[in-house]
């Protein structure tokens, strides 16, 4: 906090002096960063299908994180392993400075001065992002920072890089954090299909213990293939929820800490939460919230939602 508190009040004595910049009139070559996990990614998929129609292979998108990869062509994207070591930031500053881009554009949800830092240090002419609490001041092409749904974010992004409309709908739940999580110990007698990755291993083989486990999927496209098969889709807001709405399934979708203005998955859904002053906290790991009031929904009030939406 006190870093954020820093890196905010320089970017404040630093702002008379900037040199703000307006979108080419031709693009050259562009990279796109693209932070967080598999949600945000599918959120990203308008705005980055729309980049892919304008610029072909003149976008390179450098993705956080490796799953996200798998939901676009590997041609045009390179993995960030800016978090993965401590010389994972070098190794990603030193890529992004070879290709030197003409512009960089990123995600509603990348962290702003990280971003705004390794845009700089890429070279790039052109950089678009969101000065947020002005720890974004290396960007010259500032974006609206306001709280909208990420998805309409990272459109309006593009559309404001070539002033045009790209109105694209892609056709393409176990998250980090309890707070994401919701009737995990609810599922006693069930038929469970999980689907995750390597870091859920530990939680699969708790569950194995007690639980029939029918099925483990890590695979995306496989995941995508199964989940479009369904009638319904009732999930917290994670990863799967948007790539359900992506395919086209109605959702349920459980909110806890985190927004539901921010992160609503697009088509057919239906919100479930608590509405309580402290929400939206994002304060979804131990032992940042150690309460949970904000997913103290009982079971009763989702089984009746998921019985009106099936007819039964």
């Amino acid at each position: 906090m006190l870093f954020r508190l820093l890196l905010g009040l320089i970017g404040l004595v630093l702002y008379p002096f900037r040199k703000l910049k307006n979108p080419p009139s031709t693009v050259e070559k562009v990279v796109y960063l693209l932070w967080s996990g598999i949600g945000n990614a599918v959120m990203a998929l308008p705005a980055i299908s729309a980049l892919l129609d304008e610029c072909g292979n003149k976008l390179l998108v450098y993705a956080i994180h490796p799953a996200a990869g798998k939901l676009l062509s590997p041609s045009n994207v390179v993995v960030m392993p800016v978090l993965k070591s401590p010389f994972g930031f070098l190794d990603t500053a030193k890529n992004l400075h070879r290709v030197h881009p003409q512009i960089s554009i990123t995600n509603f949800s990348s962290p702003t001065f990280l971003t705004s830092f390794l845009s700089y240090i890429s070279g790039a002419r052109y950089r678009m992002g969101y000065n947020r609490g002005m720890r974004g001041i290396l960007f010259n092409i500032p974006l609206q920072a306001e709280r909208m749904s990420e998805r309409k974010a990272d459109t309006q992004a593009v559309e404001q890089l070539f002033s045009q409309k790209t109105d694209f709908q892609p056709t393409v739940p176990r998250c980090e954090g309890f707070g994401r999580r919701f009737l995990s110990d609810s599922l006693e007698g069930a038929t469970v299909i999980l689907m995750g990755g390597e870091a859920d291993r530990e939680v699969i083989e708790r569950m194995k213990t007690k639980k029939r486990i029918y099925r483990y999927i890590e695979d995306i496209p496989k995941t995508a293939d199964l989940i479009s098969k369904f009638s319904l889709f009732l999930s917290g807001d994670t990863g799967l929820m948007h790539i359900a709405s992506s395919v086209g399934v109605p959702v349920i979708a459980i909110f806890g800490p985190t927004d539901p203005v921010k992160n609503r998955p697009g088509g057919d859904v239906r919100i479930i939460r608590r509405e309580l002053p402290c929400s939206p906290c994002y304060r979804y790991r131990v032992p940042r919230c150690k309460r949970r009031d904000c997913l103290d929904i009982p079971v009763s009030e989702v089984l009746k939602e998921v019985k009106q939406r099936m007819g039964t």
